[in-house]
């Protein structure tokens, strides 16, 4: 006798689909909620399982007994509950996420009645105390940071919750919000009291907050886009979904983003970018940068200090670095021009384009052209080697045949700036 079990292509589909469907949702606005009433498409992939399974084996001598995968069963009985209204119990664990979200955004099945949306406004926090620093958390909504000449904070909010029950909405938009003033001040939306969302959602605040300009910020964003301007302290930003912009910042600025773009501009003190998924633009920073991301472009412009791009997948475009520069990629094309200190660039798969450069330079290639026009050239100690491609050559260098190797070499005027270019796949030109 032969065992089958039937429903675990149908589980393993699904469980692929719901997986993609809510990856997807990072990148791009899907209407999950309503792709649930789908559910049905579960069983009718049971029914052609047993089928199939009848029609393998029902010419077989061979005894063979079905039986239904559980796991299936249960899978396609929770999709059903939440097309139909039904939510789970949830408890919000704040910090764990799955894929970027949160406990109360995976699986949003109750359906409310309606929304209500407030505004909320004080003035004069923490106007007892000397603030130093300002601590904001959200979970969703946006937040605006603008700096002011008072020694308060004055904030506005503007509160949304959806709800079926609206009396105790009401009751709760009004405490929404949660303010702890002091030297280090903190804002932040109040947990809901009824813990399984049955009456109303967890609130959405946008929040615009005016401060004290000499004060330290510090942001932790989960879903929304952040905005600081015109802040001499220091900057801290983390979000998980959004966009972060930091404009006009004295101090150091320490920024982290999962999902979104990153753009900083006008930095009096140093910069530490890192970012997932989204464009980085960087510019103006008065002191040194060290900017990470995984997928998306990069533009550096104007560093005093020195400079480091780290990316996976994406352009890295950099102008005018005070300091040396190191550069490295995996997919993308690299432009640098006008750094006054010494540059290294590694890239795999892509074209390196480098003007302007007055220090020493190694640039690496594995896949893709090297183009390098620079006055240090004139004084510098060359040597550039490509395994398959031309050298393309306007200075007096000696090129020869090197086994697959094509190698130009040569010390011209002083030869006080080494400058290496090697490329695997690809041409060199050196002018």
């Amino acid at each position: 006798m032969i065992k089958r079990k039937v429903g675990s292509i149908t589980l393993a589909v699904g469980l692929i689909t719901a997986g993609v469907l809510l990856f997807i949702q990072n990148f791009m606005d899907i209407p999950v909620k309503d792709i649930y009433k789908y559910w049905p498409v579960l069983l009718i992939g049971l029914g052609l399982e047993m089928i199939l399974y009848v029609i393998i084996y029902g010419r077989s001598k061979t005894e063979v007994k079905l039986s239904v995968d559980g796991l299936c069963i249960v899978f396609i009985i929770i999709l059903g509950l939440i097309s139909n209204g039904i939510r789970f119990i949830n408890i919000d664990i704040p910090g764990r996420y799955f894929l970027g979200f949160n406990g109360s955004s995976v699986f949003e099945g109750l359906k409310y009645r309606s929304e209500i949306r407030e505004k909320y406004e004080r003035d004069n926090i923490s106007s007892g105390f000397n603030v130093k620093e300002l601590k904001v958390t959200n979970d969703f909504g946006d937040i605006k940071v603008l700096s002011s000449d008072e020694k308060s904070i004055r904030l506005e909010a503007e509160v949304g919750v959806k709800y079926n029950d609206e009396n105790k909405a009401k009751e709760y938009v009004k405490n929404a919000v949660e303010i702890i003033e002091g030297e280090v001040t903190e804002i932040y939306p109040k947990d809901p009291v009824n813990w399984n969302r049955r009456d109303y959602a967890r609130a959405q605040i946008d929040f615009v907050i005016y401060v004290p300009k000499e004060i330290s910020l510090v942001v932790n964003e989960r879903f929304g886009d952040v905005e600081a301007e015109g802040i001499e302290g220091e900057c801290r930003i983390v979000n998980k979904n959004g966009d972060i912009t930091a404009l006009k910042i004295g101090g150091d600025v320490d920024i982290d983003n999962s999902f979104g773009d990153i753009e900083v501009r006008n930095i009096g003190g140093k910069a530490d970018i890192a970012s997932t998924n989204g464009n980085i633009t960087a510019k103006n920073i008065a002191g040194s940068a060290v900017i990470k991301n995984h997928f998306g472009d990069i533009e550096v412009e104007k560093v005093e200090g020195d400079l480091k791009v780290v990316n996976n997948n994406g352009r890295i475009s950099v102008r005018e670095v005070e300091g040396k520069a190191d550069l490295v990629n995996a997919f993308g094309d690299i432009s640098v021009e006008r750094v006054n200190g010494s540059i290294t660039v590694e890239n795999k798969n892509g074209r390196i384009e480098t003007e302007d450069a007055a220090g020493d330079a190694q640039i690496k290639n594995a896949f893709g052209d090297i183009y390098f026009k620079s006055e240090s050239t004139n004084n510098g100690d060359i040597y550039a080697r490509t395994k398959f491609g031309s050298i393309d050559c306007h200075k007096p260098l000696r090129i020869k045949k090197e086994g697959q190797d094509t190698v130009a070499q040569g010390r011209l005027g002083t030869g006080q700036y080494r400058i290496e270019l090697i490329t695997d796949n690809g041409s060199i030109s050196i002018k």
